[in-house]
């Protein structure tokens, strides 16, 4: 009877152990999860829908990379034409995005912009419809 309770026991205790080490793992997980997002700055977050392309500044919170490139949900049809540094940017994280707003539709749009290395950084911007559009 003694051996059968304390194997019984050992037998939990292990299962204990073993609970807390995968708890544990997936708390470390998803600490590491939140230290991974990033939020973009983006100063002025309004684009118009227009023909002409439109520069949206945002700033980044920290390097993500060399080539970093953006992207907008499909269903926004706003187009980013280009990403680039400007010269002599005040900042090291200030970003310049070139964005083709001619088919956008109205709404807020998440943007997210990704380093070479897959770190991605993510903001939100606001499509104001041109004055007589109804989307």
């Amino acid at each position: 009877m003694n051996r059968t309770r304390l194997m019984g026991r050992i037998w939990v205790l292990g299962l204990l152990a073993a609970g807390l080490t995968v708890f544990a793992a997936d708390a470390r997980a998803q600490e590491a999860e939140r230290a991974q997002e990033c939020k973009i700055e983006v100063p002025n977050p309004v684009v118009p829908v227009q023909a002409e392309t439109v520069t949206l500044n945002i700033k980044l919170p920290e390097d993500i990379g060399a080539q970093i490139s953006a992207r907008l949900a499909e269903e926004s049809g706003v187009q980013v034409v280009s990403v680039e540094r400007p010269a002599g940017a005040p900042e090291p994280g200030m970003v310049s995005l070139v964005l083709n707003t001619a088919k956008a539709v109205a709404g807020s749009w998440e943007l997210t912009v990704e380093g070479e290395k897959g770190r991605s950084c993510k903001g939100t911007i606001q499509v104001r419809a041109a004055e007589g559009q109804t989307r």
